[in-house]
């Protein structure tokens, strides 16, 4: 009879049944949900647990980490996770912190069977850790302080449970309690402890125990429990499982683990199945080198039914188990420490530094960081540090605080000790940079006067500073060494009147004002016959306004200043167009063609897409489009595009990047290199062994003179047309940086069979852009299955080889190596901020390439400050940087269920790469090895990292 009744638990333990019910309210407010900062959900207060309580569905596969102890008093704490919602599969990182007055209990249910898996978690398939909880909980059929069910892969680690858990009668037929975890099946209870009182519910078949009610396969170590365990009733109770960790075991392994609560016999049900340690030992499961107080437990022996396994559960006084000589083999320098007055003289679980890195500082600038421990002992930590530089200190309590007077790479060694006097260490990087020098920037634009004519000789300055130039001969000026942020330029001139404008300079950049249209003091009145009362121009007027339709702000165009008109194509139709004729500041033509509302409106009055075309013969080119006409567009046509060609180029622009943006002119510039410029393009050629296909043209965007820096992680479309049909695997188009060094832009060429071919390019900036023709080789992949996707990267600027002509195909490929691949393979530019990673120095190969990954959210680092750059990369590693990688430039297909199905190997994949790997694999852009094995945790080769990258670019219509 009782091995029948053990493969009916069984059953529970592989498959355990919910039960629905409408879902009650939590007691307390939440007015707004905790923030969100680098992926984890930062709780602080009470009302921001019970925030993310009331709304489990939003939060039960988060990563949630506590940022303080909280009181729940007076909360009605619903079970997080299982029951009508999914399982809690998140990560809950309790950073050492207590979660206390955690009340649950049935009774104030509508139903009090309405959840019969009850805990602070329901159901945890994540994982549970460094968290202390204090419980008063009464309800529900498989019932732990801290999850009523811990299976597929749930980890509960260094968590202790403090107060009383008891299950009610729910089913007929089962129930199950534990101080820890009701159910436990396939998972992991490392360094965690119960001291909560167990007392069992009562039905045909009952479990219970000091730390898990019923464990199934999986691991406990490391682990104990000091509550006493008692039973409700024996009323209705066939059988009767309790022990000291235990009641019941099937498959599992406990290992270096004591009991010393005492166990109830069960108040005479039909049979009792008691022990210290375990009930019943069942199939296969294995006790090691654990232990129980046979005076507290008032157990005799560990195990009292065994039916397969080892059974290492020995049982010794309460004089014995409070000495560390009673737990041979036990590691007493790292896991466990024993001290009279902690625990009661029991083992207890030493400290653990939990920070892992700290946070970059400034010298000279306040510093404050709390450092974080798990309290094993809990009766507090002392904290103490050696290494800080001079200005900084740690208290007692773990507040790292000060204004550290050096610069430099500190090792900071960091030590806790515990009520106990256990102590554990870490030696923590800690980086002070240099205070900041003063950021500068420079401002510069172009001067006019009446008839549109260049001004010289007008006073430009930033009176704050008094930093002021005098407009030269062309109306051009230059203010430098202005500091960063918002500054006003002001415009004095003779016969004018004072003008402002705000410049918001950026360190190490050139702010173009653009053209600057000075107001003279007294306007010349209308010639004779043109205006006035009884004139022909009409009264007042001169017969022909002058405007420009609002382009420019705060100029008011004089009737004498009218600009030229000229033929433009607009949506395929000719349009008469106003155009004025300026100078650059080196002397180059720049012809303006300028839009009022109404013909800008016109062009989207029966559709979502139109174009301007426009031929002219200056080398610089620009369009004036007026802001209010692009508001009033996308109000009728949210999508709009408008496709800008001038001459030889063609400028994609999604007007909603502008959606309720102020501004009154997007100005677009589309300019050919200057001279001096083309001559340093051609010897980047010569440098590199390039042939040039397409000289260079620059792309600009400004609004109101300023320029726009990027487009919010939009890839822009752009188009050079082509003389020739390149051949695509050997030909590029490359942004030119300011040293003249190429990067690769995603880009595709197109033709068509009237000769007419083009590069069409996607890009997140503004540039200078070329297209050139590439021809790489590599002696050592002569033959090989990856030598076309190699060279075709190579050809793209993506990939280098390792000298000598060798690529290295099957070497191995690094953290930074891939970033950087990955960076270069998206466009991105590389970005010389500070790095707040410990270990990538600023002036590392990939320094820039890994902040830009970071910054595009391709990349992370660790939660210990550092990523790790030189660390081998591994296929899930690689894959999730992949996904995000084709989601920031257009996204994943629908994730096929039974993708990962497909692969041996799959269960190992990390929980964290489960989606990304699958939306690979749904898109074909990652495949399997050797015969069908995903391998996640395998690394990959050059070879290997190539090809999909190569897939990934294909797959985004990134190259042909």
């Amino acid at each position: 009879m009782k091995r029948c009744v053990s493969f009916i638990l069984a059953a529970i333990l592989l498959a355990v049944q919910f039960t629905s019910g409408e879902t009650p309210s939590a007691h307390a407010d939440a007015p707004s949900p905790p923030p969100v900062v680098e992926g984890w959900v930062q709780v602080s207060t009470a009302e921001q647990l019970v925030y993310i309580n009331q709304h489990q569905p939003d939060y039960v596969a988060s990563n949630i980490r506590l940022m303080n102890d909280i009181d729940l008093s007076g909360v009605d704490w619903l079970p997080f996770g299982g029951n009508d919602n999914d399982a809690f599969s998140g990560t809950f990182d309790g950073r050492g912190h207590l979660i206390s007055g955690v009340e649950i209990n049935s009774a104030d249910w509508e139903d009090p069977k309405q959840y019969e898996n009850v805990g602070f978690f329901g159901k945890v398939t994540g994982t549970v850790q460094q968290l202390q909880l204090a419980v008063q909980i009464s309800g529900g059929a498989n019932t732990g302080g801290a999850a009523g069910v811990l299976t597929d892969g749930g980890k509960i680690l260094l968590t202790q449970v403090a107060g009383s858990v008891a299950s009610v009668p729910v089913s007929e037929n089962t129930h199950v309690t534990g101080g820890l975890v009701g159910v436990a099946v396939n998972s992991t209870i490392s360094r965690s402890s119960s001291a909560a009182a167990v007392m069992g519910g009562y039905a045909s078949n009952t479990y219970t125990g000091g730390l898990v009610g019923s464990q199934g396969a999986g691991l406990i170590e490391n682990s104990y429990a000091t509550g006493a365990i008692e039973l409700q009733s024996s009323e209705g109770v066939f059988i009767y499982y309790s022990g000291g960790l235990t009641g019941f075991m099937i498959y599992g392994t406990i290992v270096e683990s004591y009991a010393a609560g005492k166990v109830s016999m069960g108040h005479g049900s039909l049979h009792s199945v008691v022990a210290g340690v375990v009930g019943h030992l069942w199939s296969e499961a294995n006790v090691l080198r654990s232990h129980f107080d046979s005076d507290a437990t008032e157990q005799s022996v560990g195990i009292a039914d065994e039916n397969g396994g080892t059974a290492e559960a020995a049982g010794h006084s309460t004089a014995e188990m409070v000495q560390a000589a009673t737990y041979t083999g036990w590691d007493f320098a790292n896991t466990w420490a024993i001290h009279p007055t902690v625990n009661g003289g029991y083992p207890y679980l030493r400290p653990t530094v939990l920070t892992e890195g700290l946070a970059m500082a400034r010298q000279e600038s306040t510093y404050v960081q709390q450092l974080e421990a798990y309290d094993g002992a809990g009766g507090g930590l002392v904290w103490q540090a050696t290494g800080l530089p001079e200005g900084l200190a740690l208290g007692s309590t773990g507040k790292l605080e000060g204004t550290p007077l050096e610069s430099g790479s500190f090792d900071v060694a960091v030590t806790v000790t515990d009520a106990g006097g256990a102590s554990a260490g870490v030696t923590l990087r800690l980086m002070v940079a240099e205070p900041p020098s003063p950021e500068l920037g420079t401002v510069t634009g172009t001067v006019y006067g009446t008839g549109n004519m260049p001004l010289s000789g007008a006073t430009v300055t930033v009176d704050a500073y008094g930093i002021s130039d005098t407009t030269r001969a062309d109306g051009s000026f230059t203010l430098t060494n202005l500091p960063t942020g918002l500054q006003t330029v002001k415009f004095l001139a003779a016969g004018y009147k004072t003008q402002t404008a705000n410049a918001n300079v950026e360190a190490g950049a050139s702010i173009d004002l653009g053209r600057i249209v000075l107001e003279p003091n007294d306007p010349p009145g209308p010639p004779a016959g043109s205006g006035g009362s009884g004139g022909s121009g009409g009264s007042g007027g001169s017969g022909s306004s002058g405007s420009l339709g609002g382009s420019y702000v705060p100029v008011k165009p004089l009737a004498s200043s009218q600009p030229d008109k000229a033929k433009i194509k607009a949506g395929g139709q000719e349009l008469l167009v106003a155009v004025t004729h300026e100078r650059a500041s080196d002397g180059r033509e720049i012809q303006r063609f300028i839009l009022g509302d109404s013909e800008l409106s016109a062009l989207f009055a029966s559709g979502s897409e139109s174009t301007l075309e426009i031929a002219a013969p200056a080398p610089i080119l620009k369009t004036d489009l007026p802001m209010k006409a692009i508001r009033d567009i996308l109000r009728l046509q949210p999508d709009a595009v408008l496709g800008v060609t001038m001459n030889r180029a063609t400028y994609s622009l999604p007007l909603r990047l502008w959606k309720g943006e102020p501004g009154t002119v997007l100005t677009v510039t589309i300019a050919e290199a200057a001279e001096r410029d083309l001559l340093e393009f051609e010897s980047a050629l010569a440098r590199y062994g390039f042939e040039g296909l397409a000289d260079p043209v620059d792309f600009t965007l400004d609004v109101d003179g300023e320029v726009v820096a990027d487009f919010a992680g939009a890839y822009v479309e752009r188009a050079i047309r082509l003389d020739t049909a390149p051949d695509p695997a050997h030909a590029t188009v490359v942004w030119v940086d300011e040293e003249e060094r190429l990067h690769f832009v995603p880009a595709v060429f197109r033709g068509d069979t009237s000769s007419a071919y083009a590069a069409v390019f996607s890009a997140l900036h503004d540039s200078r852009y070329a297209v050139v023709g590439t021809d790489h080789a590599f002696a050592d992949l002569a033959g090989h299955w990856a030598e076309a996707d190699v060279e075709l990267l190579a050809n793209k600027l993506i990939l280098d080889g390792k000298g000598d002509g060798a690529f290295d195909p099957d070497g191995s490929v690094t953290r930074a190596e891939f970033a950087a691949m990955l960076a270069r393979s998206l466009g991105l530019a590389a970005r010389p901020a500070v790095i707040a990673f410990s270990d990538v120095p600023s002036d590392a190969w990939y320094a820039g390439e890994i902040n830009a990954a970071v910054h595009a959210g391709l990349a992370e680092g660790y939660e210990d400050g550092t990523f790790r750059p030189g660390d081998l990369i591994t296929r899930e590693q690689m894959a999730v940087m992949l996904a995000h990688a084709a989601q920031l430039a257009g996204g994943l297909p629908a994730v096929e269920s039974e993708a990962l199905g497909r692969f041996r190997g799959a269960s190992t994949l990390a929980r964290w790469a489960e989606e990304p790997m699958s939306g690979l694999l749904s898109a074909g852009l990652i495949q399997g090895v050797d015969g069908g094995h995903l391998a996640p945790k395998a690394t990959a080769t050059r070879a290997q990292s190539a090809v999909m990258l190569r897939r990934l670019l294909a797959y985004l219509n990134f190259i042909d």
